[in-house]
């Protein structure tokens, strides 16, 4: 049997997500360490609200198939936009460094920081897209061991082995679209992880010069 998941919860999750996005983009169009800092202070208290939901491990509300299928459909780009938006803003606020245009200690640390909050910004909303293909699917696309329906914990364990170890762990994968899902994810991760590697060296590298 599909399952489902509060449409509520997703649409409060995406009014965060969107003022990530504003944020982000408000950094990279002023180039101020403000602006990147309030980026990271939404990113973290989303990532955080979120893990603390998800680590209680309570099940979401039932609603009509309907509404699933539309929350399934657009679950992916929200998540993965704040994602991509958070590196570019870590991106830049490297070479914002490199050029003097703020305190050099101060930016180091903000650019760390983006760097790891659009890491797992990404991972995050790949958990999200794997549980809504889960749901919008007439079959369990998404199996994990024991009887228990899966909440979003489950989702968010294999989206993050995926992306620090490119493995399903011990979950199975029974649909097209689900295998799909884990290729892009696993290709996503290869790059994007190589990308997060440089960047977080160049941050130590200067650390240890100064």
């Amino acid at each position: 049997m599909a399952r489902t998941r509060s449409r509520g919860g997703f649409w409060v999750g995406a009014v965060a997500e969107i003022c990530i996005i504003v944020a982000s983009l408000v950094y990279v169009v002023s180039s101020e360490l403000w602006a990147l800092i309030a980026w990271e202070a939404l990113a973290t208290g989303y990532l955080a609200i979120g893990f603390t939901l998800a680590w209680s491990g309570k099940r979401p509300s039932r609603v009509s198939r309907g509404d699933v299928r539309a929350v399934a459909r657009w679950s992916w780009v929200l998540p993965l936009i704040s994602s991509f938006a958070g590196v570019n803003s870590a991106v830049l606020a490297l070479i914002a460094r490199g050029d003097g245009i703020h305190n050099d200690a101060l930016l180091g640390v903000a650019a760390s920081i983006g760097v790891v909050l659009s890491w797992t910004l990404l991972h995050t909303g790949f958990a999200q897209m794997y549980e809504a293909t889960d749901i919008a699917s007439d079959q369990d696309a998404i199996t994990f061991p024991g009887n228990d329906r899966p909440v979003f914990l489950n989702y968010l364990y294999f989206s993050f082995t995926i992306g620090t170890s490119f493995a399903t762990s011990d979950a199975t994968l029974k649909t097209l679209p689900a295998r799909r899902l884990v290729l892009i994810h696993g290709v996503v991760s290869f790059f994007y992880n190589a990308l997060v590697v440089a960047v977080a060296f160049q941050v130590l590298q200067h650390a240890v010069a100064s």
